[in-house]
């Protein structure tokens, strides 16, 4: 069996299984695809069907709120519906599970590459993730995940014009997107400086990847400003929602100090969100250590761009992160095989229980 063959079976049963358990888990709380649809959820329903331009039906501030979410997921919702017919959901949940799938494998490459096996385990483990959940959700999380992990891995393999690329939907996917245009465009310096080639050429090849990596937020930028006369639109939304720029490493301090963790599935939790933001950093941490500096960067960088406008949603933001998950996967797979299966089982039925809970209405968890 190729290797082609072996990813586009793991993509269709990944896919299947985790479409199943969306069906098995949620029986008894009405339609599965309502009970899944809830916070940004709505929001891209509405994007996918009706446009930016719609009445967001939110303190009168007409089409303004939707701006808070970026276009590539629900302009790919929008496409699938017109070719497929389905509804908003049916498209959402589907290119969520299609994207989770896809960016699995490719992390179980990676992880294979490094260590010289371990890719199958590596794959499951990004699968069954518990906070990984959101991949199988009307989120963006499993598509911007995906062009993450295919950015970084283009220029690891030294093609930095496929790596901007990537990143440039990246960037129009969610906001710390843009980060991967930092660290491109860190590479092309450092690669220039190292091979002493100072030629136009040579300055070509180094910016232009680049100059390619933050179009897709630019055009974002260019796209709000034409519509509502503000190009930054999609961050002062995020003020009007209570998320207001400060220290990032003072909220997360603050929310350590907050002792709330006993009322974690009843109310939101700082100590729990804090906890998550502390766990993101420590593994961006030991990657500069292993100078995975690429990784490493981003990964600091999602954790403290989110954390200065808040630690809501920080399990999310941290849990499905590409490079985190790499990261645990990285360690998993190199686990005894007894202690490597009980951590995948125990991973699966935890990530079950917070569907359930999703379903039911939420908590403090997410």
């Amino acid at each position: 069996m190729t290797r082609g063959v072996r990813v586009l079976l793991f993509v269709a049963v990944a896919v299947a299984v985790r479409a199943g358990a969306l069906v098995l888990i949620v029986p008894h709380h009405g339609a599965v695809l309502d009970q899944l649809c809830h916070f940004d959820c709505g929001w891209y329903e509405r994007i996918a069907l009706e446009g930016y331009g719609a009445d967001a039906d939110w303190d009168n501030l007409g089409s303004v709120p939707h701006w808070a979410f970026f276009p590539v997921y629900p302009l790919a919702m929008r496409a699938l519906v017109a070719i497929s017919g389905a509804s908003a959901q049916q498209c959402g949940i589907g290119i969520s599970l299609a994207a989770s799938a896809v960016m699995a494998c490719m992390i179980g490459a990676a992880v294979a590459r490094r260590r010289g096996h371990g890719a199958l385990v590596a794959a499951i483990f990004v699968m069954v993730f518990p906070i990984g959940m959101f991949f199988s959700l009307v989120y963006a999380e499993a598509l911007y995940g995906a062009l993450v992990v295919a950015s970084l891995a283009a220029l690891r393999a030294r093609r930095p014009g496929r790596a901007a690329v990537w990143a440039c939907l990246a960037g129009a996917t969610r906001p710390a997107g843009i980060l991967l245009a930092l660290v491109i465009g860190v590479d092309r310096l450092t690669d220039l400086a190292r091979r002493r080639v100072w030629t136009a050429r040579a300055w070509a090849d180094a910016l232009l990847p680049a100059a390619i990596a933050p179009l897709g937020l630019s055009a974002f930028v260019l796209a709000q400003y034409l519509a509502v006369g503000d190009g930054f639109a999609f961050a002062h939304v995020q003020i009007l929602w209570g998320r207001n720029w400060s220290n990032p490493i003072m909220r997360i301090l603050h929310g350590l100090a907050a002792g709330d963790l006993r009322q974690l599935f009843a109310a939101p939790s700082l100590a729990w969100h804090a906890l998550w933001a502390v766990a993101g950093l420590a593994v961006g941490g030991w990657l500069l250590a292993r100078r995975r500096a690429a990784e490493g960067v981003f990964l600091l960088g999602s954790v403290l761009l989110p954390a200065a406008t808040g630690l809501d949603a920080m399990p999310r933001f941290v849990g499905t992160n590409p490079v985190f998950l790499g990261s645990l996967a990285d360690w998993v797979a190199c686990l005894p095989r007894w202690l490597m299966l009980l951590v995948l089982v125990a991973c699966a039925v935890a990530q079950l229980v917070l569907l359930r809970v999703w379903a039911a209405g939420g908590g403090g968890v997410f």
